[in-house]
């Protein structure tokens, strides 16, 4: 029995169109909680929220900034 091998993409920011580069970056970037912040405010009250940074500036030399 022989197993398939999993069949792989090349993608060539080269050469792609950038609104075919578009949907990759956008898969690659999107907003995801990177750490868990917590306050207390004056009255006691508590707030816990998610937290992450992330810019993408452009797509054809996609710079990273982070």
């Amino acid at each position: 029995m022989s197993a398939s091998l999993p069949s792989f993409r090349t993608i060539d920011p080269a050469i792609i169109k950038p609104s075919e580069l578009h949907p990759f970056l956008v898969g690659a970037v999107a907003p995801r909680p990177v750490a868990l912040a917590s306050t207390v405010d004056a009255e006691g009250n508590v707030n816990l929220s998610p937290y992450s940074f992330f810019n993408c500036f452009g797509s054809n030399s996609m710079p990273k900034v982070g």
